[in-house]
């Protein structure tokens, strides 16, 4: 697909629990942006299931879906989180992101944080921690394909 300024590919995941098979949380990766999502929203944007926040799953879904960002080729991921999402912003941060602007969202009346990740880089520094939930990702794989 050719992104245009109403459509861009991308691919939707499912962070799925193994012990018990329940969904968690999903990513939602943009191989490709538009003018807009250049500016607003950009590569990713994630969510955890709200009965299994403040437990990790969102540092795992984010580093996860970097090595999906990484097989597509695509070297520095722009993200944004509404200030006052610091769950978000913290996520990233805790991923390697650096904070690149702050400013003021007239149509969403928030101020929100943009922020870049050089994947390689984040792929490389956070393997230890998180290279083991791997098998994790293989589980996603076979959900989205269903």
């Amino acid at each position: 697909m050719i992104p245009s300024e109403e459509r861009v590919p991308a691919r939707t995941y499912f962070l799925v629990r193994e012990s018990d098979n329940r969904i968690v949380g999903m990513i939602n990766i943009r191989t490709a942006l538009n003018q807009k999502l250049s500016k607003f929203g950009g590569h990713i944007g994630y969510g955890i299931r709200p009965t299994e926040r403040r437990k990790g799953y969102n540092k795992i879904n984010l580093y996860l879906g970097l090595k999906v960002c990484d097989e597509y080729g695509i070297k520095k991921v722009f993200m944004d989180a509404d200030l006052d999402n610091p769950a978000s912003w913290k996520t990233m941060e805790a991923l390697g992101g650096i904070r690149v602007r702050k400013y003021y969202n007239e149509d969403e009346k928030c101020d929100v944080l943009d922020y870049n990740i050089d994947v390689k880089s984040a792929l490389e520094k956070y393997k230890d921690i998180y290279e083991p939930y791997v098998s994790i990702k293989e589980s996603i794989k076979k959900q989205n394909r269903k």
